[in-house]
């Protein structure tokens, strides 16, 4: 039989940790989903934009904690600018 999970598109996520081992972690886990794939990382706000340009995720995971910035204000942000 046929799983037709594996012919619909998949939902693609941007992952965004300051953490390496953390960050590897859960692409390695998405990436091993049928249903999923990662299309881009970052490390930090900045470095974000520039993930942005190469990926047009359907979800951003993003670290709340992270050490550059106010991550609430760029999550607010960014919902205006990709609503």
């Amino acid at each position: 039989m046929i799983d037709p999970r594996r012919h619909a598109a998949k939902m693609r996520i941007l992952v965004v940790d300051e953490h390496p081992l953390l960050r590897d972690g859960v692409i390695n886990l998405i990436n091993r989903q049928i249903d999923m794939v990662v299309c881009g990382s970052a490390d930090n706000i900045p470095s974000v934009g520039t993930a942005l340009t190469g990926c047009k995720p359907d979800l951003i995971l993003l670290d709340l904690r992270l050490g550059t910035g106010d991550t609430l204000e760029f999550i607010k942000a960014l919902k205006v600018q990709y609503p």
